[in-house]
């Protein structure tokens, strides 16, 4: 039974503040662990969907968050939240918040929503809960443009507009604003053909979005989702970025680059957005840094609280097992051992660790729940692989590595293969590299030097059983692909030596050889994460 993310969070925060002594179970800290570290995935799927596209340049356009976060994860007060505090993380152009609601799930796209921060800066009212806030003074920061542009309308200047009349639909929008907030009519602005597109009027707001506005939070474009690139919506809801509007728009100029600029400027609550007609396509629109303003904002006269991170989840599929046996019908006794030596040496590095089994009694091929449902129909060697992906998924893990040894015929035979599956994600081939370079060092370091050592796309041996449904791959039957089951999440099946060659064999019976590659699993792991 999980343990509510809620009450996990508030575990592991009172074990932080008031020591060891909270009499929770190391079971359920280490649960809870796994669902703090929940934030971090959540806010990259949610950074994703939008701007991976635009950092890896598929898409020309208008970051949404930025190329990356700029804090860690942090700790704000917030009443409704576990502890009385919610998990935030600021970008450039806006700040991620998990939900407080516990109804919320962690698939649905407000699990991860972005603050009010357009609201907090122009009111200067601090949310601390779902009805508390801390005065403080409206943000005197330019909404757009430089930094220190001294022209341009800043936050406090909207603070004096939120209650101007909606612009009637359709009508062109003509009206600048200056930084002191007095208004205008500039009856040449009628060329760029702006008018009022959406009059949105729900309890304490009447206002209407700017046509460049509305075709923006409506757009659809090239988006990162399940794993693949999908032309699709930008936003699941269009206000899903901005929250409503609260202010009209209004023509303004501000310094862009030391160079005087016209831009029209709407305000809603979680953003502010900018549209610069000389801009190049894709680019018009942008949402203003928003994300660093607030930060300067609140934690000016303030220290910010970094937010609880557990390490990341690494699996480590044991190969075989005693009724299958493997290469000479004792492999799954060297994959054991590797893989307990790894895990002593990942959970020294930092690693939250788990086996898909631990000892040499345990068979998966014994647990229903882990079986394909078509397993009487298929080959032993896909069976054993399924049950052992089913295994490693229970972990929900965030990097998996099928330790193995390889055997032959031919008792010549001898080298290192580390395969990985295509279809899951490009980063498994990444993984891969990673771990063979490692792997080969670990042997020259004992004075071997393996006669090939290959990174191998596991289709290309011709598999539909083994090593593909230990990846992850599902079939309905012998070589009818259905789908693969690890997509997104990095993994790659290694054999760095042959039991049936006698000088290889001879290594694996040198504890230190396990040992070694024990080590040279950590730093691959430790590379792949960027530790």
């Amino acid at each position: 039974m999980r343990i509510p993310m809620a009450v996990l969070i508030a575990l592991l925060l009172l074990t932080a503040v008031g020591g060891g002594g909270s009499g929770v179970s190391a079971a359920a800290r280490e649960q809870g662990a796994l669902e703090v570290a929940a934030w971090s995935s959540a806010f990259a799927t949610t950074w994703a969907r939008a701007d991976r596209p635009v950092a890896e340049l598929a898409a020309s356009r208008t970051w949404l968050w930025g190329p990356e976060a700029f804090t860690p994860g942090l700790l704000e007060p917030y009443a409704e939240g576990p502890a009385g505090q919610r998990v935030v993380q600021y970008y450039d152009k806006s700040r991620m918040e998990i939900a407080t609601d516990p109804s919320v799930a962690a698939d649905s796209p407000w699990y991860v929503t972005n603050g009010l921060l357009a609201l907090e800066l122009i009111t200067g009212r601090m949310q601390t809960g779902d009805a508390a806030w801390e005065q403080l003074a409206p943000a005197v920061i330019p909404v757009a443009g430089d930094p220190d542009d001294t022209s341009g309308p800043t936050y406090a200047t909207f603070a004096t507009l939120l209650t101007a009349p909606a612009t009637s639909q359709g009508e062109l929008i003509t009206r600048r604003v200056t930084r002191a907030g007095v208004q205008a009519d500039d009856p040449t602005l009628a060329a760029f053909g702006v008018r009022a597109a959406q009059r949105v009027t729900v309890w304490g707001i009447d206002h209407s979005v700017a046509s460049p506005f509305w075709t923006f939070m409506t757009s659809e474009g090239l988006t990162w989702i399940d794993g693949a690139y999908r032309t699709a919506p930008l936003f699941a809801n269009p206000y899903y970025a901005t929250g409503y509007p609260v202010t009209e728009a209004y023509w303004t100029t501000v310094r862009v680059g030391g160079t005087p600029t016209d831009v029209l400027v709407q305000c809603f609550e979680r953003r502010c957005l900018t549209w610069t007609p000389s801009n190049p396509e894709g680019w018009a629109v942008e949402t203003g840094n928003i994300g660093r303003h607030a930060y300067a904002w609140r934690y000016a006269t303030r220290q910010p609280v970094p937010a609880p991170v557990a390490a990341p989840v690494v699996v480590l599929d044991i190969g075989h097992e005693q009724g299958s046996g493997g290469a000479l019908g004792t492999e799954y006794r060297e994959t054991l051992r590797t893989g307990l030596a790894t895990a002593d040496a990942l959970r020294a590095a930092g690693y939250t660790v788990f086996l898909t089994r631990a000892d040499n009694a345990t068979s998966l091929l014994a647990e229903p729940a882990l079986l394909p449902p078509n397993a009487a129909s298929m080959d032993a060697g896909y069976v054993e692989g399924y049950v052992h992906a089913s295994k490693a998924l229970q972990f929900d893990p965030d990097l998996v590595l099928s330790l193995h040894y390889n055997g032959s015929e031919s008792s010549a035979q001898a080298g290192m293969t580390v395969y990985f599956c295509d279809v899951a994600g490009e980063q498994n081939q990444r993984l891969a590299l990673l771990v063979r370079d490692a792997l080969q060092a670990a042997l020259r370091s004992m004075g071997y030097e393996p006669p090939y050592a290959l990174v191998t796309e596991d289709g290309a041996i011709g598999k539909v059983y083994g090593h593909l449904a230990s990846l992850g791959n599902v079939y309905a039957a012998p070589f009818d692909f259905v789908e693969n089951r690890m997509v997104g999440v990095p993994m790659v099946l290694t054999e760095p030596l042959f039991m049936t060659n006698a000088v290889e064999l001879g290594l694996l019976a040198d504890d230190a050889t396990h040992a070694a590659f024990a080590a040279a699993y950590v730093q691959a792991v430790d590379t792949y994460f960027g530790r």
